[in-house]
C-alpha cells in the first residue's frame, strides 16, 4: 500500500510541474505557427487654461498705466495643465472705428501736444519679462484657476515697458488705411508632471514657470485726441499643438520676455560670431588695427564690424568730439562713415592725421580704432 500511494503522489506532482512552468514542444518534424499582437495609441487631451476675454481700456493720460503705455490691461496668462509640451499661437486682430487709425511705429505720435487731435494708434502685445506673487511651480491634485496662482485672476506679470518694448514687443501690423491690423503671438509650454497616484490628474506645473507665459497690450497714441470706446476692438484666435519632447528643448526665446519664440525673421543667420566687435577674417576683436584712407578717395570709408543686435551709444573722436550721427552709419555688418559731396570727410574736425576712435555700444562694451586721413 506505502509503494502504491508513493506512486499516486509522483503522479500528481508531475501534473503540477506541466501545468506550472512553460512547455517546450518537441517533434520530429518542423512546426510553425503564428503569433497575434495589437496596437494603441498613446493620446494626450491638451489641457490649457487660456484667457476668457482680451478686454482693455485705452488710457491717453497713463492715469493705470506704468512707462510710456496708454493702455490699461489685465495680464493675460496660458497654464499648460497638458502631459506634453503645447505650442500655443495667438492670432490678433484688430479693428478701429470712429476715425481711429493704426500706425506702425510711434514716430510723429504726439503725447504733449494738446493742438494734436489725430486719433493716430501705436498698438501691440508685450511679452513678460517675469512673474511675481504666489509660487506656480507646485500645485494640488485636481488643478484649477485658482489652485494655480492663489486667486481667481492669477498674479500680476512685471513689464519694463521702457527698456523692453524694443526686444519683446509683437506689433500690430496695420493695414494701408489703418483700419484693421493683425499679428501672430506663440508660446512654447512645458509639460506638467503626471500625478503618480491619480491617473489623468496632474502633481505640478513645469519647473521654473515654463508651462506659464503671460502678455499685456501696449499702445501709445496722441493723448488729447476725443478717444472713445471701441475706437478699437480685438479678436484673438488660438491654435494649440502639443509637441514632442525632443521639439520642445529646440525653442529659442526672445531675451526678457517669457516663453515667447523667436520670430524667423529676427533670427541673426551670418555672420556666426561668439560676440560683438571689429570682423577680421573669422574673428572678431574689441581693437582695429589703423587704417589709412586718402581724402582724395570718392569712397566712404566702410570697417567690418558685427553688432550682434546691439546699437552704438556714442562714438568718441580723439577723445573730446563726439562724431555726430550724420557723420556715420551702422549698415549691415559694418561702421561706415560718410562722406559729403565736396570730397571731404566730414570727420575731418581737426589737424591731426590720425584720428583714434572709441565706440561704446548698447551693452557698455568699448571698441577702439584708428584711421589715418592722408591728403
Amino acid at each position: 500500500m506505502k509503494r502504491n500511494t508513493k506512486t499516486v503522489m509522483a503522479f500528481v506532482l508531475t501534473l503540477l510541474l506541466i501545468a506550472t512552468f512553460p512547455v517546450a514542444v518537441f517533434a520530429d518534424t518542423p512546426t510553425s505557427g503564428t503569433i497575434s499582437g495589437s496596437s494603441t495609441v498613446d493620446t494626450v487631451v491638451v489641457n490649457v487654461i487660456l484667457p476668457t476675454s482680451l478686454n482693455f481700456a485705452l488710457d491717453p493720460l497713463g492715469l493705470d498705466t506704468t512707462g510710456d503705455n496708454q493702455i490699461a490691461t489685465q495680464d493675460f496668462f496660458f497654464v499648460n495643465q497638458t502631459f506634453a509640451p503645447v505650442k500655443i499661437s495667438i492670432d490678433i486682430d484688430a479693428e478701429t472705428s470712429g476715425g481711429a487709425v493704426l500706425v506702425s511705429t510711434t514716430g510723429g505720435l504726439s503725447l504733449d501736444d494738446t493742438s494734436v487731435t489725430d486719433k493716430d494708434l501705436y498698438f501691440g502685445a508685450l511679452g513678460a519679462t517675469g512673474l511675481t506673487g504666489a509660487s506656480i511651480t507646485a500645485t494640488t491634485v485636481g488643478v484649477s484657476y485658482s489652485a494655480i496662482f492663489g486667486s481667481p485672476t492669477g498674479p500680476a506679470a512685471s513689464y519694463s515697458t521702457v527698456s523692453a518694448v524694443a526686444e519683446t514687443l509683437t506689433t500690430i501690423d496695420p493695414s494701408n488705411d489703418g483700419t484693421t491690423g493683425s499679428a501672430v503671438i506663440s508660446f512654447a509650454l512645458d509639460k506638467a508632471v503626471e500625478s503618480s497616484t491619480t491617473p489623468g490628474s496632474i502633481d505640478s506645473l513645469a519647473a521654473s514657470d515654463k508651462g506659464v507665459a503671460a502678455f499685456q497690450f501696449y499702445s501709445q497714441l496722441n493723448t488729447y485726441a476725443e478717444w472713445e470706446a471701441d475706437d478699437i476692438t480685438v479678436t484673438g484666435s488660438y491654435t494649440l499643438i502639443p509637441l514632442r519632447d525632443t521639439t520642445y528643448t529646440g525653442y529659442d526665446y526672445i531675451a526678457g520676455s517669457l516663453n515667447q519664440l523667436v520670430p524667423e525673421e529676427e533670427e541673426v543667420v551670418t555672420p556666426s560670431y561668439d560676440s560683438a566687435g571689429f570682423i577680421i577674417g573669422d574673428d572678431t576683436f574689441t581693437t582695429h588695427a589703423a587704417i589709412t584712407v586718402s581724402k582724395a578717395s570718392a569712397d566712404d570709408v566702410s570697417i567690418a564690424f558685427f553688432y550682434d543686435g546691439l546699437t552704438i551709444t556714442s562714438l568718441v573722436m580723439n577723445g573730446t568730439y563726439t562724431v555726430l550721427d550724420a557723420d556715420y552709419d551702422a549698415v549691415g555688418n559694418a561702421l561706415v562713415f560718410n562722406k559729403d559731396g565736396a570730397g571731404t570727410y566730414l570727420l575731418d574736425k581737426s589737424s591731426v592725421a590720425v584720428k583714434t576712435f572709441v565706440l561704446t555700444l548698447s551693452d557698455s562694451s568699448t571698441y577702439t580704432f584708428s584711421i589715418n586721413l592722408t591728403l
